[in-house]
């Protein structure tokens, strides 16, 4: 039995399912440690928690964006990360 990830096929999965979605919610933290991204997992599972008791379906993708060669670049990519979120 084969355990280890490729990064080829572990995208192309990623990018059907998040071809296949209504639509995205991104959690994020605005400094890089431990209390923060403790603090990102429980919105997380606030927003998760809502979801179930409205009857949305939601499926959790975790794909931490802790690389020089790609976190750094995701707020210049996706304009919502500038201007804060849409609520």
């Amino acid at each position: 039995m084969d355990l280890v990830l490729r990064p080829k096929p572990e995208h192309e999965k990623c990018t059907r399912q998040l071809r296949s979605s209504a639509g995205v919610a991104v959690f994020v933290s605005e400094v890089s440690n431990q209390a923060h991204w403790v603090e990102v997992g429980r919105c997380y599972d606030r927003f998760a928690l809502q979801a179930t008791a409205l009857g949305i379906r939601h499926a959790f993708l975790n794909q931490p964006m802790e690389g020089q060669r790609c976190g750094p670049s995701l707020p210049r990519h996706w304009d919502w990360v500038r201007n804060g979120p849409i609520w």
